[in-house]
């Protein structure tokens, strides 16, 4: 079971895996601080899964060099935004039916 990312007494992420952040807010909403928080898991070679809130296409059309950076860093991305009708048969990591499942999202941007 996935526990929340806690920074120990130094400031520093610890390096073991299971790690799940969580948000009321889409993390998409801070850019610059979820490509740091991947940057830091990332060098620890922690797997990222990131939940947008947001389509991979709307991301796309932000400007932020910070957008760019946290889709670099992210291993698998759950886009779009949760749809309560749509609940039903969504299966166990996504929350709706209308929320893919994007491997390595920078290169999907690519092609």
């Amino acid at each position: 079971m996935a526990r929340p990312v806690r920074e120990g007494a130094d400031g520093k992420v610890p390096a073991d895996n299971g790690r799940q952040l969580t948000s009321s807010l889409p993390h998409f909403a801070q850019p610059v601080g979820l490509a740091a928080l991947l940057r830091c898991l990332k060098a620890r070679r922690i797997h990222t899964v990131v939940y947008t809130g947001y389509t991979l296409e709307v991301l796309a059309r932000r400007a932020e060099p910070a957008i760019r950076a946290a889709l670099e860093l992210t291993d698998l991305l759950i886009d779009g935004p949760f749809v309560a009708a749509l609940a039903d048969g969504a299966g166990e990591w996504r929350g709706s039916r209308n929320q893919r499942f994007i491997s390595h999202p920078a290169l999907a941007l690519l092609g």
